[in-house]
């Protein structure tokens, strides 16, 4: 699915990635699966949220100082909630997983690009293979608690900070809408499917 970017997906402050995932293979180039990914256009980076050998990989740039990538593997054919924030005033890059802190770097320094936003793809067609649900974007890095306390939730699309909100259920004519309210609908590309999803 792609996303024309624009002023809230084409992110320069602080903000935060949420996604539930559903991977159900690992294997592929590089072991890379896209699953929320800006990244990039012209050799130009900028942010992904990703799994490379099963692992969460974050990226908000190019070189080993803007990129992280969880200690925990995801289960396979399973669903699990996954978060990444950036906060950009200390460069601090966290992945969350299950809503717990899986690890954090500072010093991070996001890079942005003209690139379309992409869900199940990173750059080079490394698409995800199984479900994603409910992908949210936010301004502002998200704390643990916050996380945790609406990952479960259905949201109504107005909840303070939400800049993005696809629930990935339902496409009409190949576009999934932002229920954020900001009218960044998504395109569904190739085979992909949205179905309503039961976790």
């Amino acid at each position: 699915m792609s996303v024309v970017p624009n002023e809230e997906i084409s992110l320069t402050s602080s903000f935060t990635i949420e996604a539930w995932v559903k991977p159900e293979s690992f294997i592929g180039p590089g072991g890379i699966k896209g699953i929320v990914s800006k990244y990039h256009v012209d050799g130009v980076p900028s942010y992904a949220v990703r799994l490379i050998n099963g692992k969460v990989n974050f990226t908000v740039g190019d070189g080993d100082r803007n990129e992280v990538t969880s200690y925990q593997e995801l289960p396979l054919n399973q669903w699990t909630h996954v978060a990444a924030t950036f906060n950009v005033h200390d460069g601090v890059i966290s992945i969350y997983i299950n809503g717990v802190q899986d690890i954090m770097k500072s010093g991070a320094t996001l890079a942005t690009n003209t690139s379309d936003l992409r869900i199940g793809v990173d750059f080079n067609n490394r698409f995800f293979e199984g479900g994603i649900d409910d992908v949210r974007i936010w301004s502002g890095a998200r704390t643990a608690a916050q996380i945790l306390q609406l990952k479960n939730n259905d949201l109504v699309g107005i909840e303070a900070g939400l800049m993005n909100y696809w629930k990935l259920n339902t496409a009409t004519d190949g576009v999934t809408p932002d229920l954020a309210g900001f009218n960044n609908v998504g395109i569904v590309e190739g085979t992909q499917i949205l179905i309503e999803n039961s976790r």
